[in-house]
């Protein structure tokens, strides 16, 4: 079995390190990108308090401050039903 796939035993911990990756175009846009890392601070307050997570914290960038070397240390988790309004508030993007 893959050590990527593998469930940790009972009284392991994951360990986590969350970047939340967003178009330069909304990195740049000050109302998006605050609103962004309001909800990255709701989801890493999320995980500090689920028992068995640890968490290296969670990092809002613009996905042009990503390189091939990061990409693979990373294990990309679709969060496509987040958008963001022109108002820069991220809601779930059927509710526009």
């Amino acid at each position: 079995m893959d050590p990527v796939e593998a469930e940790l035993s009972h009284g392991e911990t994951y360990r986590l390190s969350v970047k939340v990756v967003i178009p330069v175009e909304a990195w740049l846009n000050d109302a998006i990108r605050q609103s962004v890392e309001v909800w990255a601070e709701s989801l890493e307050g999320g995980l500090k308090g689920t028992a068995g997570i640890e968490t290296d914290g969670v990092d809002v960038v613009a996905e042009d401050a990503i390189s091939l070397a990061d990409l693979r240390h990373l294990r990309r988790f679709e969060l496509e039903y987040r958008s963001y309004s022109s108002d820069g508030a991220m809601r779930p993007a059927d509710a526009e």
